[in-house]
């Protein structure tokens, strides 16, 4: 039971760490060349967003 939390607790931290790579530092990216662009600061608002989820739901099965 505990190994299969930790396993399933290390599987929603890392999906929090692929969202913040795709979602925020992929919608940065554009800035350099369009800053007024709504689209890309929803990309970096919507990634922060649920990275945290995914952090908050990993820690939650880890304290199970």
């Amino acid at each position: 039971e505990r190994t299969r939390n930790e396993a399933i607790g290390k599987l929603f931290h890392d999906f929090a760490k692929l969202s913040y790579a795709g979602l925020v530092i992929g919608g940065i990216t554009p800035f350099y060349t369009d800053t007024y662009n709504d689209s890309n600061w929803g990309f970096v608002s919507i990634g922060m967003a649920v990275s945290v989820i995914f952090s908050l739901i990993g820690n939650y099965i880890f304290k199970r």
